[in-house]
C-alpha cells in the first residue's frame, strides 16, 4: 500500500504539480475526481478482480471512506480538523463516525461485518484460483 501512494504522490507532482488532492481531475468543478468517477473505477477495480457488486453486501466506495474517518476520529484527532478533511459537519461526524463514543455497542457490529467482507473476499479469491488453476483444486 505504501509503495502505491509513494508512486501516485510522484505521478500527482508530474501530471498534477500544486494540486491538493489525491486523486485531482482538473476537469472537474472542484479539481478532483467526482463521486460518479470513483464509483466508475470501483466498479471497474471489482470486475477485474471477479467480485460481484451486490446491493446485500457492502462492497462500496463510501464504506471505505466511512472506515478510514472512524479510524481516524479513534485517534482522538479533532472532529474540526475531520470536517475539513472529509467535508462532513461536526453534527454528521458526531452522528455517523464516532464509535469511540459508543465502543462496546458498536464492537459486536463491526467485527460482523469485517467477517463477513473477509469472509467474501476468501470466497471470491478461492473461486478465481480455481478458474486459473482447476487442475490445483
Amino acid at each position: 500500500m505504501l509503495e502505491f501512494l509513494i508512486r501516485l504522490k510522484e505521478n500527482n507532482e508530474i501530471y498534477h504539480p500544486g494540486s491538493k488532492f489525491l486523486f485531482p481531475n482538473e476537469k472537474q468543478p472542484l479539481g478532483c475526481m467526482s463521486l460518479s468517477g470513483a464509483y466508475k473505477i470501483h466498479d471497474k477495480v471489482c470486475k477485474a478482480l471477479g467480485i460481484e457488486i451486490s446491493k446485500n453486501f457492502v462492497k462500496g466506495t463510501h464504506a471505505f471512506r466511512r472506515v478510514h474517518e472512524t479510524t481516524f476520529l479513534e485517534e482522538n484527532v479533532s472532529s474540526q480538523i475531520a470536517t475539513t478533511i472529509y467535508g462532513h459537519t461536526e453534527d454528521v461526524i458526531k452522528q455517523n463516525y464516532l464509535l469511540a463514543v459508543n465502543a462496546k455497542l458498536a464492537a459486536p457490529t463491526v467485527s460482523t461485518i469485517q467477517s463477513r467482507i473477509i469472509n467474501e473476499c476468501t470466497r471470491v479469491h478461492k473461486n478465481n484460483q480455481k478458474k486459473k488453476n482447476p487442475e490445483s483444486v
